[in-house]
Parts: structure tokens; C-alpha cells; sequence
């Protein structure tokens, strides 16, 4: 009966500790997550422009932190994906972190020079207003939690996103790519 009680009193002990660090673990795994779909539907996009033969619109909603997906069709604009965004995860920027090595830019949550248009062309690279390669950043996390922050980056003549993490090692924080 003794061992019996000393398993179970071990059993409690370890899932009070497993709970304890999923707490603290769970808005960077939701984070993550919901970056993880829009990478997807970036790529997506991307694929579709190229096998299409077609430009491919992304708009961004900072307001409904939602991204819609736009396939143009000669005079017609196809819908083709509406993701907003989950689980308190947002397109928002922490200004204390500054740019992502690659230092497209951090003016706004969605920063890609100003350009009104964003466009996945045929040839898969991504081009802003004047058909011209366009790079920029997507920055994403919780209020008040640097430890979600990330960054998913676009460049120009590829299209391909990569995603950046936010890590903080006490004095020496920096974005870190994954």
C-alpha cells in the first residue's frame, strides 16, 4: 500500500510540473500555430501565381487581423482565402524588438515600403505598386508577451516567406530564424 501511495504522491508531483510549464509554453505554441497557417497560405498563393500563370493579390487587414487571398482573373478578382487570425495572436509589432536581420522594415505591423498592392506575379516573385520586386515584413504576437513575437519576411524577387522568432536571453535578445 506504501509504494502505491509513493507512485501516486510521484505521479501528482510530475503533472503539477507538466501544467505549470504548459502555462507558460501555450500562447508561444498558439502563436506559432496561427503564424504556421499564414506562411501556408502565403505559399499557397505563391503556387497558385505560378501554376495559374496569374497575378495573385494578398491584402492585409491589420484592423481585422485578417490576410485575404485574391486571384485575378483578365478584369475579375477570384476569391480564393480569407484567414483571420486566432487565440489572441495578432498582426501587431513589439517597437522595443526592432527589424529582422534581413531589416526590411518595422514601421508597421505589415510593412512593405508603403506599396498599396501586393502581388504574387507568375513567375513567383512578389511585386508591389510599380511591378518591381517588393520586400517586407509581416510581424505578428500577443499584447504585453515579447516571448510570441515573430516576423515572417518576404522577398521580392523569390516570394518565399521565412519566419523569425523572437528570442530573449536576458540582455542579448535578438530575432532568430527558423
Amino acid at each position: 500500500m506504501t509504494e502505491l501511495l509513493i507512485a501516486v504522491a510521484f505521479f501528482m508531483i510530475i503533472s503539477a510540473m507538466g501544467f505549470a510549464l504548459t502555462g507558460v509554453a501555450a500562447p508561444s505554441i498558439r502563436t506559432d500555430g496561427q503564424v504556421n497557417r499564414v506562411i501556408g497560405l502565403l505559399q499557397v498563393a505563391r503556387e497558385t501565381a505560378i501554376t495559374r500563370q496569374r497575378d495573385v493579390e494578398v491584402r492585409i487587414d491589420l484592423e481585422g487581423n485578417s490576410l485575404t487571398v485574391l486571384r485575378h482573373e483578365d478584369d475579375d478578382e477570384v476569391p480564393m482565402s480569407l484567414l483571420v487570425l486566432e487565440g489572441g495572436v495578432q498582426l501587431m509589432q513589439f517597437e522595443s524588438l526592432g527589424d529582422t536581420p534581413q531589416a526590411f522594415g518595422n514601421d508597421d505591423a505589415a510593412d512593405f515600403g508603403g506599396s498599396a498592392t501586393l502581388i504574387f506575379s507568375p513567375d513567383g516573385s512578389f511585386v508591389g505598386d510599380d511591378d518591381l520586386p517588393l520586400d517586407g515584413t509581416l510581424f505578428f504576437g500577443m499584447p504585453d508577451r515579447t516571448e510570441t513575437a515573430r516576423a515572417v519576411t518576404l522577398t521580392g524577387t523569390t516570394g518565399r516567406p521565412r519566419l523569425y522568432r523572437w528570442l530573449s536571453h536576458g540582455d542579448d535578445s535578438e530575432w532568430v530564424l527558423r
